[in-house]
């Protein structure tokens, strides 16, 4: 496994202000940004991607017909779940790109692209009893292209990752408002689709990864497609004070049912609710750790008031800050606001406790611990059409739930030109009724040479007219997903791995026994796991085999002295 997480360190005890503020001096000065001037530099990108603009229309309407209506169907209430899209196109407004900046360290060259798209859009989702447009959608983020490894061999680059350092902001203008007005889930489910849908796609951890070098070179395509994580941010809520009452009463002042809402990347946690209280304190037990990918992932605090009939009530938020920032504000109250940047109300104030945590494969400082789930490849057997299923896995383990992107066929390596041609010449020779050893003689290579040749262009006719000389079908998925949990009674536990296919509907099951994992050496079992197939599929003594590795990872607080240690993040070997 890799080595040990970058320049973190945590503090405690009458110590804590200065350790955190060293913590985010050491995290804050590790990179150095180079800005460029956008207007110049990106007039041809953008030109570039006007041009490509109907491809992506075209793809993006796939998904939505194929990822996203099914995911709102499956989150509407009860009457609502035939919602579909009768209309959908992004119109003919491109997204302006820019600024632009790159930052660089010994180990990656990032590139920082602004992304601002308002649309044009012409959507229409109706129901049995509503009706919803969008006439428009706006959303504005930093685009992150991350070159890494940086190698010291042709191709210098180890491999390409595209995503979203933070979830884009995203707004939606909705026509039919009378429509949504009657049924207000509609537009909330819709927005959360869409959210939860660009974090499952390009949000840290998740990832547009292509890889140029090779496995040789050290490029791992699983690390690419999820990036290592370098280190775990706990978050606990202590107190908060002078919070604003949203619950009014008839003879008393108003109170508020106050709880906390933490969202770092694509992983969102909310606090148990504190009832009738606006200077609420929370338990020991009242914390969430955070897996960080990035010292530059944004951490968003807010406070709600619990409203089981009318719907939450948003008390306050504190300033959204960088991972690298927050820790030094672990020693003081965060104030809450609620309004606007230009107007701005005080809503209180958040006490927090936070935590820097490195991954170890000792035992763990506490009872916490991350499992990791490395998945390199599915095998499907006959009768399982890998394009129509698009098949993933999703890892369960108590209440935690991750699931993989689809697998996908490998890509074969193209042929250079000069052996094409070669083959063309062999294939003519052939077709003349020359026997191999005249053939080959022609052509200038073997015998044994000459038939590879021949089998490869023979390969790919059978594969034309839909003829596989096999009956599986191997699928590349090269992912991690990790799961963050206790270690108590973890031996007795079983990690339930499900085979579902694009609509996440169960295809298969399998399970890992935890006890297992933890009695072998280094914490780590490797694969392959066996599904048992659904009944429904039809396929009796058929199964589906994976190449999964499970690892558990404990935690361990970094003390002062360890800051300096060298900046390295965790590998799922």
């Amino acid at each position: 496994m890799g080595a040990k997480v970058c320049k973190s360190i945590s503090g405690r005890g009458s110590e804590a202000e200065d350790v955190c503020v060293a913590n985010c001096r050491t995290l804050q000065t590790q990179s150095s940004a180079l800005p460029m001037n956008e207007k110049e530099t990106l007039h041809w990108l953008n030109n570039l991607l006007a041009g490509l603009w109907p491809k992506v229309n075209a793809a993006v309407i796939k998904m939505v017909h194929e990822s996203i209506e099914p995911s709102i169907q499956e989150k509407m209430p009860y009457g609502f779940k035939d919602t579909h899209f009768k209309k959908f196109t992004l119109g003919t407004k491109t997204p302006e790109l820019g600024p632009i900046a790159v930052i660089q360290s010994k180990e990656c060259v990032k590139i920082v692209l602004g992304v601002n798209y308002q649309s044009d859009v012409d959507i229409e989702i109706t129901t049995k009893v509503a009706s919803v447009g969008i006439k428009s959608i706006h959303l504005k983020g930093d685009f992150m292209i991350h070159l890494s490894p940086l190698l010291e061999e042709l191709p210098v680059v180890g491999g390409i990752c595209a995503y979203f350092l933070d979830p884009p902001d995203v707004d939606l203008d909705f026509t039919g408002l009378g429509n949504v007005a009657d049924c207000p889930g509609i537009a909330g489910t819709i927005r959360g689709v869409i959210d939860s849908t660009i974090a499952g796609i390009c949000v840290l951890p998740n990832t547009i990864a292509v890889p140029v070098g090779t496995a040789d070179q050290g490029v791992d395509p699983a690390l690419l497609k999820l990036p290592e994580p370098i280190g775990v941010l706990r978050f606990r809520p202590l107190r908060a004070r002078d919070l604003i009452g949203k619950d009014s009463h008839l003879m008393s002042a108003a109170t508020s049912d106050p709880y906390v809402k933490v969202k770092i990347a694509d992983d969102a946690w909310q606090s148990s609710v504190i009832k009738s209280n606006l200077n609420p304190e929370w338990g020991e037990d009242d914390f969430h750790d955070f897996v960080v990918f990035d010292r530059d992932q944004s951490v968003r605090i807010e406070v709600w008031d619990d409203d089981s009939m009318t719907g939450d009530d948003f008390i306050g938020r504190a300033k959204t800050c960088k991972v690298g920032e927050i820790l030094a504000l672990c020693s003081q109250p965060l104030p809450l606001t609620d309004g606007t940047e230009d107007k701005e109300i005080p809503a209180g104030s958040l006490d927090l406790k936070l935590e820097w945590l490195e991954f170890t494969k000792e035992k763990a400082e506490g009872d916490s611990c991350v499992i990791a789930v490395k998945i390199e490849s599915i095998v499907l057997p006959a009768g399982m059409d890998p394009v129509a299923l698009a098949p993933a896995i999703q890892g369960q383990l108590r209440s935690l739930t991750k699931v993989s992107p689809a697998g996908v066929p490998p890509t074969k390596p193209t042929l250079p030109a000069v052996t094409k041609a070669l083959q063309g010449v062999a294939k003519r020779c052939k077709a003349q009724g020359m026997s191999d050893e005249e053939a080959a003689e022609v052509v200038g290579v073997t015998q044994e040479d000459l038939k590879a040749m021949l089998d490869d262009e023979t390969e790919k006719k059978e594969q034309e007219a839909g003829v596989s000389k096999t009956a599986q079908s191997i699928l590349d998925v090269n992912t991690v997903l990790y799961l963050d949990t206790t270690t108590s009674g973890l031996k007795s536990e079983e990690l339930t791995l499900l085979l579902v296919d694009k609509k996440k509907k169960e295809l298969g099951r399998a399970t890992v026994q935890m006890g297992d994992v933890l009695s072998t050496k280094g914490l780590a079992k490797p694969g392959p796991v066996f599904f048992s197939l659904a009944d429904s599929l039809k396929l009796q003594g058929e199964r589906v085999e994976a190449d999964i590795q499970v690892s558990v990872f404990g935690l361990r607080s970094v003390q002062v002295a360890q800051a300096a240690a060298a900046e390295a993040p965790v590998t799922a070997e």
